[in-house]
Order: structure tokens, then sequence, then C-alpha cells
């Protein structure tokens, strides 16, 4: 069954046919030897006696009726049964295949087909069952970030709803420290709205990038400046390493090129234990240049790196928006990058996390050994 489930539809069918044709070749060979060998010597007779041509055709047609032609329907019919029935075998994972896409159509997102062949019709089969993964993950994300942005929304909400009923109601007084709570609620509700807008605006960036020469590594030593004063008053070291040989460049809309430098130090601000070094590296790859930031902090669970691009995905779900963000920095990362022909990345190794991102680059070298004194990274989460 190994080399048959391997073999391409076509020729699958062109093997049953062969052998339908086999057999009915073989029936009406049976068949004609099996004739009423008296009945069809008499004929014979009677036409070789006959007086005129026309009743020697006569007696030729009546034997071709009595014994060929029902020879030859009987094979006839025997092929087109026998060929009904390898037909229906070699298509019947269509079957299955149309059945799971009318469950999935249906609102069923878990149903898969799961074939084992190899042939055309199992890489079809394997193609809708990757196909239904992947909605199933997007339905869940999409249930997932509707929950957490009614989630990120109501805290706040909620907050100034009590303070606002607690003033009206006379239970608390409308002083300047109740009004600076309310403030600083509605600024928390502001910066999600930011957030959200700024996710919007970056899957849209692609059609509104002004590309021009770029130099990464002082683009990288300015973000990193802004962040100073925090990273003092948590004792981080925030480094920037890029190759010896000068600055490394990249074609690219410098104002989103900012923008995710930003999110991604500010990620490892966030997350980084106090008193450690945030890596900065810029190096040439084959074809692009290669961005990295790591920090050393809580590590990764294995299951929840490959989706710290999604929206409000983090790595500690207990942390609140005020400690870790509202889980857009990530996303909107991936949409700027991506908007510039990109990829982006992740690894958490030893508490050691890394986010990387790549642009494209003409003129990049061939991929050359980062030469930075410190090798621990560690990425970034929000």
């Amino acid at each position: 069954m190994g080399p048959w489930n391997r073999l391409a539809l076509r020729w699958k069918l062109v093997v049953l046919n062969a052998g339908v044709v086999c057999v009915a070749g073989l029936t009406v060979l049976m068949l004609v030897h099996h004739i009423d060998s008296p009945s069809v010597y008499a004929l014979m007779h009677k036409a070789a006696a006959a007086a005129t041509p026309q009743m020697a055709q006569q007696a030729y047609d009546s034997a071709v009726d009595r014994q060929v032609i029902p020879t030859v329907l009987i094979a006839a019919v025997l092929a087109i049964a026998l060929n009904l029935a390898v037909v229906t075998v070699a298509l019947r994972p269509l079957g299955a295949l149309r059945g799971a896409t009318r469950r999935l159509a249906a609102g069923e997102p878990s149903v898969r087909v799961g074939s084992g062949a190899r042939d055309d019709i199992g890489e079809v089969a394997k193609s809708f069952d990757d196909m239904a993964a992947q909605l199933q993950r997007l339905e869940e994300l999409r249930q997932q970030a509707a929950d957490d942005v009614a989630h990120e929304l109501r805290t706040p909400l909620h907050n100034i709803l009590g303070l606002v009923e607690g003033m009206r109601d006379g239970v608390m007084s409308a002083d300047r420290a109740t009004l600076e709570r309310v403030h600083r609620e509605v600024l928390r509700l502001t910066s999600i709205v930011d957030d959200l807008r700024t996710l919007a605006e970056a899957r849209a960036a692609r059609f509104h990038l002004h590309r021009e020469r770029v130099l990464l590594t002082a683009l990288a030593r300015e973000v990193t400046r802004g962040f100073e004063p925090q990273a003092q008053v948590r004792g981080l070291n925030l480094l920037v390493n890029g190759p010896a040989d000068g600055d490394v460049e990249a074609e690219a809309d410098p104002r989103r090129v900012f923008q995710v430098l930003h999110n991604l130090v500010e990620n490892a601000v966030r997350y980084a234990r106090s008193c450690t070094e945030i890596d900065l590296g810029i190096r040439r790859v084959a074809g692009a240049v290669r961005v990295e930031v790591s920090d050393q902090g809580e590590e990764i669970p294995a299951d929840v790196v490959p989706f710290i691009f999604e929206r409000f995905v983090r790595a500690d779900r207990s942390r609140g928006r005020t400690s870790g963000g509202a889980g857009i920095g990530l996303a909107i990362v991936r949409e700027l990058v991506a908007a510039h022909g990109g990829q982006t990345g992740a690894e958490s190794r030893d508490s050691v996390v890394t986010v990387w991102f790549e642009l494209p680059s003409d003129d990049a070298a061939p991929a050359q050994q980062h030469a930075s004194a410190h090798s621990s990274m560690a990425p970034v989460i929000e």
C-alpha cells in the first residue's frame, strides 16, 4: 500500500482502467470459447449452402446476433461496473474532503480530513487540514483579542465609573487628588485606543512607506538614548553593537524603523531584570540586515514564543497594563517589518530572550559573526 498511496491520481486511474480493459478482454475470450459450437456449425453450414449471397448474409447476421453481440454486451456491462467500482474507490477521499469542507463552512473549525495518502488528493487533504488548523487558530486569536480588548477597556472604565459615582453620591470629594485619579484612568483608555489605532496604521503602512537610506546603528543609538533615564533607575546597561567596518544601511522608512526599535527596546526595559544588560545587535546577513534586541529576564514558555507577535499576547497573562502593557507592541513591530518585506522572530533560552527582525538589503554582505562580548540576549514581550 505504500507505493500505491504515493502514486499520482492520474496514474492510479490509468492502472485501474487498464485492469478493467484486461478483465473485459478476458471475459470476451472466455465467452467466445464457450459459444455453443453446434449452433455455430449449423449456422455456418446454412450460410455455405445458401442459394444466393443474400441468404448467406442473412445467415451470417443471424450468427452474429445470436452469439457475438451478447458476448460483447456482457463484457461491456462488466467493464462499466468494474470501472464504476474502481473510480469510486479512487475518488473516495474526495467525498471525505467535500464533507469536511461543508462542515468547516458550517462553523466547525476542528474538522480534519486526516488522509494518509500521498497522491494528489492526499496533498489537497493535507492542505485542507493545514488551512483548517490555521483558521481555528485565527478564530481563537480573534476571540481572545476581543476578550482582551474588552478586559483592557473595562478596567479603567469601571474605575472611572466608580470614582464619578462616588463623587456624585458624596462618598468621595471632588478634590484635586480624586480628579487626578480620574485623569490617569482616562489617559489609560486613551493609550489603549492609541495602541489599537497604531496597530491599524501599521497594517496599512506598506501603502504609505517613505523609503530612504537609513543608518541603523545611528538610529538604534538615538532610540536607546531616549530610554537612558528609565534604564538608570533600574540599573540597566543599554548596549548597541554594530559592525566594526561601519554603519549598516537599509532602504526603509526611518520613522517606521524608529518605531520598531522603540517598541523592542521599550519591551526589553520593561521586562529585563534589574542591574542587567540589554544588547541591541546589528549585523549584515545574506541579502538583509538583522537587528536583535536581547535582555535577561523571565524565560518565555516554549508554547508562547511562536505567538508573541500576535495582538494582546503576553508571556505572563497575570500582568496588568501598568506593568506589562496591552500586548500590542510586538504586533505593531511585525506589521511594520512585514510592510518593508522583512521578517520577525524570537527565541527564549536560559532566561535570555531575543527578539529580532530583518530588513531586505541589496548590498548586505554575507553573514558575519556577531562580535559582542555580551552574548546573553533576552527578548522582549508585549
